[in-house]
């Protein structure tokens, strides 16, 4: 065998190496736990700095909407319980009084526009023989709020709050996953 050949043989076996299949992911169904505390991870982000100090002070009702997913017996989705529980936190944090609706003297609106992960595995050298794979995950948050009086509806405050969060994970020769 002459060395022309056998480094056309080597430099074939690499390229097979290094040709990779990448694909997005989608999931069907309910999200499983590390993609939820991405998604948590990326809320809290997103909910680091809105501009609530103008409902310092103030009684407060908070309402959740433009979250997609099923609506059972009049009760919203969970990822609408989810955003209102972690902005009731938020909010409680920074010293504001959270109060049923008929008490409040403002309301915060939180409508949330994408709530959700993106994932894209890359399965080297292909996913009928995925020697190695190197998958990437990224939550993201974004949730525009606004604030209005109760007794005369002047807006308070609007903010826009948008959050990521972003993790991977790898195996080579079947060790792993190594995040």
């Amino acid at each position: 065998m002459t060395a022309k050949k056998l480094t056309g043989g080597l430099v074939l076996v690499a390229l097979v190496l290094c040709a990779g299949c990448i694909s997005p992911m989608s999931g069907q169904g309910a999200r499983n736990a590390r993609q939820q505390l991405g998604i948590a991870n990326a809320a809290k982000d997103a909910l680091q700095k809105p501009k609530i100090q103008a409902l310092l002070g103030m009684k407060v009702w908070v309402d959740v909407a433009g979250i997609s997913g099923s609506q059972t017996a009049g009760v919203g989705s969970e990822d609408a319980h989810f955003l209102k529980n972690m902005i009731i936190e938020t909010l409680v944090g920074n010293g504001v009084t959270i109060v049923e609706r008929r008490e409040a003297e403002a309301v915060l609106r939180a409508i949330a526009e994408v709530m959700g992960t993106d994932t894209v595995a890359r399965v080297f050298p292909h996913a009928l023989l995925p020697l190695m794979y190197y998958i990437s995950h990224t939550a993201r948050v974004k949730i525009h709020l606004y604030a209005y009086e109760t007794k005369d509806p002047n807006m308070i405050m609007a903010d826009d709050c948008e959050g990521t969060y972003s993790w991977s994970e790898w195996s080579f020769l079947g060790l792993g996953p190594f995040r």
